[in-house]
């Protein structure tokens, strides 16, 4: 009989884990640049906010790289399964961190920006690992569904098909960030109004932020697999509103997730 408590335990760790990736770099500092003083809501430590056309122009393509990034599931277990995932062009591939197998990270941001606030979002795809002793893939999805219930994480559209020869449940999903931009933005309004002198208001730089913030939502393109033991999740995440850009590059890479052959 399976161990349900447990069960839930693990997926409950794996859904804050999925949630917080898309959370992390989107929200960050603020800084002075030249005389404009803006808050951004960024993990980047630039000192602009990125052309917003520049980064159209470099997504409209669903060019692949050349090469794909092969890797195992769980290096400290031989027989686990091993993957190969094409990343977008361009893009950089991170070390594994903890449950992420690996990241692949977009080149550049994509910019929302309202009178002196901004937020920048860096587009990613990531590979998240962890054990599971479920039945089979609907069995993980289910719990995993259960526990997610109450989350800011709403799902859009759901499906289980077959890519590459493997059941994946796909789902979209949109996050509402403005919780945590708007927490970072609070903690550094003192320190931008106290930069900006008299040449900027609080009553100005809260209502450029409310703007923003009402526009603070990320959207996710999950792949959730159950293969040998492991929940294996390919996300690809982007701001909402540039999802007409992103999202066809972020899914052709994501098609391409495929598992190995056992040697």
């Amino acid at each position: 009989m399976r161990n349900k408590t447990n069960q839930k335990g693990i997926v409950h760790i794996i859904l804050i884990l999925v949630i917080s990736v898309v959370i992390v770099g989107i929200v960050g500092i603020v800084y002075t640049s030249g005389k404009a003083t803006k808050l951004n809501s960024s993990s980047s430590a630039s000192s602009a906010p990125v052309s917003a056309n520049v980064t159209v122009e470099e997504a409209t393509t669903t060019k692949l790289s050349d090469e794909p990034v092969e890797l195992g599931v769980d290096d400290s277990v031989v027989s686990s399964p091993r993957f190969s995932i094409i990343p977008p062009a361009g893009w950089e591939k991170l070390p594994a961190d903890g449950n992420i197998v690996v990241e692949l990270l977009s080149p550049s941001k994509d910019t929302v920006e309202e009178g002196l606030a901004f937020l920048n979002v860096q587009p990613n795809i990531t590979v998240f690992v962890a054990e599971g002793s479920f039945k089979d893939l609907d069995e993980a999805v289910a719990v995993l569904k259960e526990v997610g219930a109450n989350s800011d994480y709403q799902e859009t559209s759901t499906q289980k098909t077959t890519l590459n020869g493997e059941e994946v449940y796909i789902a979209e999903s949109v996050i509402d960030l403005s919780s945590s931009a708007r927490q970072v933005m609070e903690d550094q309004l003192p320190e931008t109004l106290a930069t900006a002198g008299e040449e900027v208001t609080e009553e100005a730089l809260r209502k450029d932020m409310a703007k923003v913030l009402q526009r603070a939502k990320g959207k996710a393109l999950s792949y959730t697999f159950y293969k040998d033991g492991y929940y294996i999740n390919v996300v690809g995440k982007a701001l909402d509103s540039f999802w007409s850009v992103r999202g066809p590059q972020i899914k052709a890479s994501i098609n391409t997730f495929k598992f190995l052959s056992s040697i």
